[in-house]
Parts: C-alpha cells; sequence; structure tokens
C-alpha cells in the first residue's frame, strides 16, 4: 500500500513522519533503515524519517507511506514534524492490518 499518511500543513514545508509503537514496544520508534524498532536517540533521527510530499502546488495537503516493514496488527501513533525546527506540527493514530490500513484511515485524524 502507500500514500496512507495524510495531513494539512502550510504549503511549501517540508515535513516527515515518524511511527510510533503501541502495546508491547509501547514508545519506540520505526527505523525505516534497519527495519526494527527502537528506543528514540537524536543521533539515529535519519532512521526513523518517512517523507511527506506536498500534493501539488500550494495543497496544503502532504502524503506518506506507511512502512510496508511492519507486518503486525496494531494502533500506531503517527507523528509529523516540519524540518524547519524538528518540532511536532502533527499528531494522529493510524489503525494497521500487517498488510495495510483498515476501517477508518486515521482514525483519530492528524490535528
Amino acid at each position: 500500500m502507500s500514500n496512507e499518511l495524510i495531513c494539512s500543513y502550510t504549503a511549501g514545508a517540508t515535513l516527515y513522519a515518524c511511527v510510533r509503537a503501541s502495546a508491547g514496544n509501547a514508545g519506540k520508534v520505526w527505523n525505516e533503515t534497519d527495519d526494527t524498532w527502537d528506543n528514540w536517540a537524536d543521533a539515529d533521527l535519519a532512521k526513523y524519517k518517512i517523507t511527506m510530499t506536498e500534493n501539488g502546488t500550494n495543497g496544503r495537503c502532504y502524503i506518506g507511506s506507511f512502512p510496508v516493514s511492519i507486518t503486525t496488527q496494531g494502533h500506531y501513533f503517527m507523528q509529523v514534524f516540519d524540518s524547519d525546527d524538528d518540532e511536532v506540527a502533527k499528531d494522529g493514530w493510524i489503525d494497521w492490518s500487517g498488510v495495510e490500513e483498515y476501517f477508518i484511515p486515521l482514525r483519530h485524524p492528524i490535528r
């Protein structure tokens, strides 16, 4: 699947997302490079980033893809960061079947 992560934000920004685990790995962040759950380390930030791309010019809609290497069904917390200051710009939840999102995409929409 692709483009499961969607949020609105100021046009022209550079955004990235990070996936946080709930349940068994609660609070850990998904390491895109090593395909594993990690305890957050600022030095490894580049390994956690999921690119969010603006959809069109001045569309204020950014999209990204949930990591397909996460094959465990679950309720995952998403954080979207603005690259200018690495501060959380939006956050929300996604329900993942292990293959694709299910029920309502981003059950608690990114705010």
